[in-house]
C-alpha cells in the first residue's frame, strides 16, 4: 500500500530540511511512498539528498519510493545530472 505526500513551492535547503523529518517518519511508518513534486518551483541538491535517503530508508524496510516530477523541471534535470533516475522510481 502506497501513503501518497504532494509537495509544492520550492524544495530547496530550508523547505526541503523542513519536509525531511516528515518523509523519514512517514518512511518508517508505511509500506510504500509516493511523493508528488511536480508542483515544485525550484529544488536544490538537499532536497534530492532527502530524496535518495528517504528511498534508502524505505529499500532497508522492504518498501518502495516512487516519486512524480514534472519532466522539464528545475528537480528534473538535477535527478539526471545526479544519475539519481536510475536509482528512484520516477512517474
Amino acid at each position: 500500500m502506497y501513503k501518497e505526500l504532494t509537495i509544492s513551492g520550492n524544495f530547496t535547503i530550508e523547505e526541503a530540511l523542513r519536509h525531511k523529518v516528515k518523509l523519514h517518519k512517514m518512511a518508517t511508518e508505511n509500506e510504500s511512498l509516493v511523493i508528488d513534486l511536480r508542483n515544485t518551483e525550484s529544488a536544490d541538491i538537499i532536497g534530492v539528498n532527502i530524496l535518495v535517503t528517504t528511498h534508502k530508508i524505505l529499500k532497508d524496510h522492504g518498501h518502495k519510493l516512487a516519486i512524480k516530477v514534472a519532466p522539464n523541471s528545475e528537480l528534473m534535470t538535477l535527478l539526471q545530472l545526479t544519475k539519481f533516475t536510475e536509482i528512484l522510481e520516477i512517474n
